[in-house]
């Protein structure tokens, strides 16, 4: 069943807001129209020639006008692993590197603005300093301007290319905007959002050193206390390039803590349930730390919530969720209310997740392989049918064998399909269930016995009616002869 809130949108804009209590319709019916959709969300519009007077104490998330249909997709059935993740003996010695002197100048940098409210020019001077930081750290970095409102504002974006594959991204973000009850004159925003910002530019000059097989992007929203226009001008973009973003990393209020100990919450929509697993299993290997996994898809507060309305799964890490930061969106919001041990602890779990997944090149290990693409057959009978995958490979140089590993889920608990080294580049997994989706990662073993990082994954999906005999995908790219099979 559905209702019909609203007849017309020409001409309106529409949010969706957190609400606390029944109060909160009282406090918003002077600014506009508001209805209860939910228990704890208010449906807001007002013309858009108004303007934008929400009041500071609420969450809020501008709603797009674009149908979201064309990326809505059945959920992954998540099977919960209890161990870890593969351990890279690389990844501990990159998080030890997380510098709470530095995490605390960044903080006291930004907030020194005095605002950085989007559409002043102590924002733009924010952005600048940004850059410069990435820039100086020797990172392919620019500006991404956009216009809301009726005025414009900068991302700000910084990129270390994969080595193997650098057209798998993922992305590490936060936004660098700030709000108050008098946010033209001073919004200090140190949890909000300089905390998560900070997050960012650590990550950033601890990982440039490191060579990595995948992709990362740095990237700092503005906007987003306007309505995520920063977040969605970037997600638009790269969804209008087809850009292959596997993940997306988003840190919004890391480091106020309302009770010690403290844990943080990981919000995903159910297709982005894997990063919550992944950032789990990470945790379990490389730094225990409480994680509190919400699958919340009414979640759309901060700027993972573009990443979804535009089909890429994202996650946002927040200290908690109601909010409890008692200054939060007010003049009061500085750094000597923060729990800098709780931020350091953040910053190193995050680190450890986007290192995982980006995967940091280990030296005197087999080279990660790559081309790795697959086809399949169906074989039916009257009452039953199978699925044989082959899947085949680039050689690695000096590679002695290889493993391969199959999942159900995209990117999450791989479970490694052969007994003794593969000797070939192809391997043939047979007598599968069909109307189910696999994915692949294959390594290559050297000697000794050294094992490289995962390869760039491949699913197989079924693509055709039910009378076809046989089917074919390939993923990345288009495989136009059998000469490896």
């Amino acid at each position: 069943d559905f209702s019909i809130l609203v007849k017309d949108i020409k001409g309106k804009d529409f949010f969706l807001i957190y609400s606390k209590s029944p109060e909160d319709i009282r406090k918003l019916e002077p600014f506009g129209n508001a209805i209860q959709i939910e228990e704890n969300t208010i449906l807001f519009w007002r013309k858009e020639e108004m303007g934008i007077s929400i009041p500071s104490e609420f969450q809020k998330k501008r709603l797009s006008k674009d149908s979201i249909t064309k990326f809505l997709r059945a959920p992954p059935k998540i099977e919960f692993s209890e161990g870890g993740v593969r351990e890279n003996e690389i990844i501990p010695l990159i998080i030890d590197e997380v510098s709470e002197d530095n995490l605390v100048y960044l903080i006291d940098t930004l907030q020194n603005f005095q605002t950085r409210y989007a559409s002043t020019k102590n924002c733009e001077d924010a952005g600048d300093f940004i850059y410069s930081y990435l820039k100086n750290l020797g990172l392919e970095t620019y500006f991404q301007p956009f216009s809301f409102r009726g005025h414009s504002s900068r991302n700000v974006i910084a990129e270390k290319k994969g080595k193997t594959n650098p057209e798998d991204i993922f992305i590490i973000c936060a936004h660098y905007d700030s709000t108050s009850n008098i946010p033209t004159i001073f919004a200090p925003g140190a949890d909000d959002n300089a905390s998560g910002t900070s997050a960012v530019l650590e990550s950033a000059r601890i990982l440039v050193k490191y060579p990595l097989d995948f992709t990362v992007r740095f990237i700092c929203f503005s906007a987003e206390e306007w309505g995520l226009y920063g977040s969605s001008a970037y997600a638009s973009s790269a969804r209008d390039k087809n850009e292959k973003i596997v993940g997306v990393l988003n840190f919004d209020m890391i480091a106020y803590s309302d009770k010690l100990p403290e844990d943080l919450e990981i919000i995903v929509n159910q297709n982005s349930e894997w990063l919550a697993e992944r950032t789990i299993q990470a945790s379990k290997t490389y730094y225990d730390y409480p994680i509190r996994k919400i699958v919340s898809s009414s979640f759309l507060y901060s700027d993972h919530a573009s990443f979804w309305q535009k089909g890429y799964d994202a996650f946002c890490a927040i200290e908690d969720n109601p909010i409890r930061n008692p200054y939060y969106h007010t003049t009061y919001d500085t750094l000597n209310t923060l729990n800098i041990d709780f931020l350091k602890s953040v910053v190193k779990l995050g680190l450890a997740t986007l290192s995982d997944l980006s995967q940091p090149i280990r030296p005197d290990y087999p080279e990660t392989p790559k081309g790795l693409r697959a086809k399949y057959v169906v074989y039916k009978s009257l009452f039953n049918s199978v699925k044989n995958i082959y899947i085949s490979w680039n050689r690695v140089e000096g590679a002695m064998g290889y493993n391969v590993y199959r999942t159900t889920i995209s990117h999450l608990n791989y479970k490694r399909l052969n007994l003794t080294p593969v000797l070939n580049n192809f391997f043939e997994d047979k007598n599968l269930k069909t109307g189910i989706s696999y994915y692949y990662v294959v390594t290559a073993l050297d000697s000794s016995g050294k094992e490289s990082n995962y390869s760039q994954e491949v699913g197989v999906f079924e693509k055709g009616n039910s009378e076809d005999k046989f089917f074919l995908f390939y993923s990345p790219k288009v495989l136009n002869d059998d000469k490896n099979f």
